[in-house]
């Protein structure tokens, strides 16, 4: 993928970060056991500032980079993910929710990288690589919990 400027690159993230919370919704939805089913519903509302916090930088809010423009070639996505069902098992859920925060750390680092032009935006994504780095180790912890063990 090609980002021209900074506005697709948040817009990008944006909706990187929209996806990730209706994983996390439809992921607490599906689950019985309560423990899990906040685990999840947390980490949606994590997605849902993430979110908050790229939009504030979105065009017009902050006059600096309205017309900075910045190519980013060097990212390339990875095998995207295949569409979230329902029907997943649990072990099919923790999996594409871990696999979805590596994709987003990722994400974030190769941004946090490219980004030379604004140490805000930079610092961003970096914080935001780090917080979706917590998660993996927190979902990763999840393996030993005795629900997904059944």
């Amino acid at each position: 993928m090609q980002f021209v400027s900074v506005a697709d690159v948040i817009k990008f993230a944006i909706q990187q970060e929209e996806a990730a919370a209706h994983y996390y919704e439809s992921a607490a939805a599906t689950v019985k056991d309560t423990e899990i089913k906040k685990i999840f519903q947390a980490l949606a509302v994590e997605e849902v500032k993430h979110k908050k916090r790229l939009a504030d930088f979105e065009l017009g809010k902050n006059p600096s980079l309205d017309s900075m423009t910045c190519m980013i070639n060097h990212y390339t996505e990875g095998p995207a993910n295949s569409e979230f069902k329902l029907s997943f098992n649990k072990k099919e859920i923790l999996d594409y929710v871990i696999n979805t925060e590596k994709e987003s750390e990722y994400f974030y680092i190769s941004m946090a990288e490219a980004t030379k032009n604004d140490e805000d935006l930079r610092k961003l994504f970096s914080i935001l690589a780090t917080i979706e780095n917590q998660h993996i180790v927190k979902l990763t912890a999840l393996y030993n919990h005795p629900f997904f063990k059944s």
